[in-house]
């Protein structure tokens, strides 16, 4: 084997010489500038040819497809290191006493329909009407009064958007017309401004005969008549209206507080929060879309708010109903039920 170096000003011309030198069957073993100058090296015997790797044997030849996928999930396996742990006596927590629905706790509790709970009130409502004497002889207690709604001169209705106040205050005028014979309500919506839109109030005011008064809140308090039995008022409280500025009208009013059914019991707490000052009384509206909760009637009872009214339906008369004590048992034993809580 012959084997040379050429150096030359560029790679044509050392070329060149490896060619006149070892001919045309010479190999190029490598090329490369060294010292401003191309070096060339060359040689007479060809390369030998490098073996060829092994071909690789696929991970999953020979093995299961529970072999295979056990190796890609677990975890690789590490050497355990010696443990030098000071471990300290444990200390157990003082159990916590079981918890004990009741409706004089802040709202309520909420005691859900935890299973201790569940069988709790099975006991009680199972020893009869009349005789029960846990948490639903509380709330009924708390909720429930001998004073019917809807007997005041002055009624005012408040609650917070979309509870439904304006429909309740056309419900009050039609039951009181249907429970007094010859009586004609007076429907008070103030207003904060001039009416752009329709007004669905004065529509119900229309089906039902009577006329309705829209004065500007800001006039509110020197317009307002004196309230008169033979003509009770029925105030529709606008949003824009805060308790301070009812309470300047209240005096001898009733207040309802309407609040649609499903609403969650922090939000109820702050809403009779909010109107506490006017002792108000709890109209729920929407009943027949959403299932009375024990979380919701607890909310209600924990603030000394009575209930008013259930509101039902869409129309007008026989929407409104004084709940009893029969009502809130029926309310009770539905929270037994797998339906009412979602299960079947």
């Amino acid at each position: 084997m012959s084997t040379i170096v050429v150096r030359a000003s560029d790679t044509a011309l050392a070329m060149e010489e490896v060619k006149r030198r070892l001919g045309l069957d010479a190999f190029i073993i490598s090329t490369k500038k060294k010292n401003g100058q191309v070096e060339v090296r060359a040689t007479t015997e060809a390369p030998k040819p490098k073996a060829p790797p092994p071909p690789r044997q696929p991970e999953t030849q020979g093995r299961t497809f529970g072999e295979v996928l056990a190796a890609r999930t677990q975890p690789p396996v590490t050497p355990e290191k010696p443990q030098h742990v000071v471990t300290a006596e444990r200390v157990e927590a003082p159990q916590q006493p079981a918890f004990k629905a009741s409706p004089v706790a802040p709202m309520g509790g909420w005691p859900g329909l935890t299973p201790n709970f569940i069988a709790d009130l099975w006991v009680e409502l199972g020893k009869g009407e009349g005789k029960e004497d846990g948490f639903f002889n509380d709330l009924c207690q708390r909720l429930l009064t001998d004073q019917p709604a809807g007997q005041a001169a002055r009624t005012i209705i408040v609650g917070p958007q979309g509870s439904g106040k304006s429909l309740t205050a056309a419900r009050m005028a039609a039951l009181m017309m249907t429970e007094r014979a010859g009586l004609r309500p007076r429907i008070i919506a103030p207003r904060s401004e001039r009416l752009l839109g329709s007004d669905i109030l004065a529509g119900w005011s229309r089906l039902m005969g009577l006329d309705i008064d829209r004065p500007i809140v800001s006039t509110l308090l020197a317009t307002l008549p004196a309230a008169d039995a033979h003509a009770p008022q029925i105030i529709d409280i606008p949003d824009c209206m805060d308790p301070e500025q009812v309470a300047a009208i209240a005096g001898g009013a009733e207040v309802i507080l309407c609040l649609p059914a499903g609403l969650h019991p922090g939000m109820i707490a702050r809403q009779t929060e909010k109107w506490a000052a006017l002792s108000p009384r709890i109209c729920l509206t929407r009943t027949d879309d959403w299932a009375l909760t024990a979380e919701e009637l607890s909310a209600i009872a924990s603030s000394s708010c009575t209930l008013a009214f259930f509101g039902t339906g869409a129309g007008l008369i026989d929407t409104l109903t004084r709940p009893q004590r029969n009502d809130i048992r029926k309310l009770a034993e539905g929270w037994l039920s797998p339906i009412s809580r979602g299960w079947a």
